[in-house]
């Protein structure tokens, strides 16, 4: 562990105060949507990222992702990939 990094321990994390993100949220569920997403996504520094998939329970079972999460330090779009597929564009990123 370097010096800026902080470790919690599973037992503490009960005592960590609630918070929630404040920021804008834009589910993404058309190509146009997407489109106009992507073009402001191209521009970012750094981008976080995420994925959901829908829970398997069983072994050798495989679910595609159904969700994808973007965020570029002010905004979080969620690309609704279930719906509208993966664009080149979103690919590209």
């Amino acid at each position: 562990m370097t010096e800026n990094q902080v470790y919690i321990q599973s037992d503490n994390i009960e005592d960590l105060p609630l918070m929630a993100y404040e920021g804008d949220i834009v589910v993404i569920v058309s190509n146009e949507e997407a489109e106009k997403a992507i073009e402001k996504l191209n521009n970012a520094q750094v981008l976080g990222f995420d994925t959901e998939t829908r829970p398997i329970f069983k072994k050798g079972v495989v679910r595609n992702v159904s969700l994808l999460q973007l965020y570029d330090g002010s905004t979080a779009y969620l690309f609704r990939v279930n719906l509208l597929g993966l664009p080149n564009s979103l690919k590209k990123i």
